[in-house]
């Protein structure tokens, strides 16, 4: 669903708010809350952080979404079953399916230590 670009308010599951920038109509799609000015947070999305999201397929597998989901309570009953995926220069939208939900994931935490390699310190 391409189309205008806007800001969310993500919240994670430690429970800090922080802002996303995606497509407007997949993120109302999910439900996920317009970020304001009287929003929580202060930040964008770490990069080390990997939303979790809601990903769609037709019946064919032909077109598929990868649509992030701002709300840490969501799952299989919240989520809409079903979306409407526009295609540019076609009148019917193609219907997707919910395939699959992945959750929130940490890539980086950053340690004390480093990486044992010998640089002549201690540290």
């Amino acid at each position: 669903m391409a189309g205008s670009l806007k800001w969310f308010e993500y919240t994670t599951d430690s429970g800090d708010v922080f802002g996303v920038f995606m497509d407007e109509s997949n993120g109302e799609a999910m439900s996920n809350p317009d970020w304001t000015d009287a929003s929580d947070g202060v930040y964008k999305l770490p990069s080390n952080v990997r939303p979790r999201k809601a990903r769609y397929t037709s019946s064919g597998g032909q077109r598929a979404a990868n649509i992030i989901v701002c709300d840490p309570d969501a799952n299989i009953t919240t989520l809409p079953a079903t979306i409407d995926f526009a295609i540019p220069g076609d009148a019917t939208p193609v219907v997707l399916t919910l395939r699959e939900i992945t959750g929130e994931r940490i890539v980086l935490i950053p340690r004390a230590d480093d990486t044992g390699l010998n640089d002549g310190d201690g540290t």
